[in-house]
């Protein structure tokens, strides 16, 4: 009777053992399947969260790992992907299809920099080895490839500043950048200005000339009139 007693007991708790396995396991499967669609649509701070917690749950649950480390690669979060990668490695095959694509993930980190860019006002333009327009200042955390670059920074009504940087592998750098109001060219600086003085010069000298006193200049005949002369007699032409 009490071998029968301690068999049924020990069935009721491997049941009910199983009972509660299984809704954390599929609890965890639905947290990772959260997370993955929310990285899919780019949310990342709602993929990690729902990632984290199926690994909570779950954390021998490679898959979990895996987008994890994609997750915190997006957010250039480069030092944790790095710690996850490792940790998911050792738990899949060599030949498993995964590997390959956090391989690639590990080698770029491992080659990647962040720099925030910053400008006094904000608003600047950034540009990275003279390329397009990335973004305006601030730029918080741009991933950079490591090695030896130039930031430009330009806004309207300032003076555009460059500067060289050689950016750290895993590292967090900043650029900070103080604009100074660009220079107004004055007119006295414009060649029309010089050329309107010139001009203006010849003018008021022929001027000068033509009032100079002792001098006179006589009166110019109108032409179809005969001059007249006047004396005591009167005037004749």
């Amino acid at each position: 009777m009490s071998v029968r007693v301690a068999c049924v007991a020990l069935f009721v708790q491997v049941v009910a053992a199983n009972a509660h396995a299984d809704p954390v396991d599929d609890s965890a499967a639905v947290h990772l399947e959260r997370g993955i669609a929310a990285y899919r649509a780019r949310d990342f701070g709602r993929a990690m969260a729902e990632l984290l917690q199926a690994n909570r749950q779950a954390p021998d649950l490679a898959d979990a790992l895996r987008w994890i480390a994609l997750t915190e690669a997006e957010i250039d979060d480069c030092r944790s992907a790095l710690i996850n990668i490792e940790i998911f490695v050792p738990l899949v095959p060599a030949d498993d299809p995964r590997v390959p694509e956090l391989v690639a993930v590990r080698d770029r980190c491992r080659s990647t920099g962040n720099v925030t860019v910053d400008s006094t006002p904000s608003g600047a333009a950034v540009r990275v080895d003279r390329g397009p327009v990335i973004g305006a200042t601030p730029v918080t955390r741009l991933a950079m490839r490591a090695g030896h670059h130039t930031l430009s920074v330009e806004k309207p009504g300032f003076e555009p500043q460059s500067r060289d940087i050689d950016v750290r592998a895993l590292a967090n750098d900043r650029a900070s950048f103080a604009l100074g109001l660009a220079h107004t060219t004055l007119v006295t600086q414009r060649w029309w200005f010089w050329v309107g003085v010139g001009v203006a010069t010849i003018g008021l000298t022929a001027l000068a000339l033509d009032a100079r006193p002792g001098e006179s200049h006589p009166t110019p005949t109108q032409p179809g009139f005969p001059s007249v002369t006047c004396n005591a007699s009167g005037c004749h032409p």
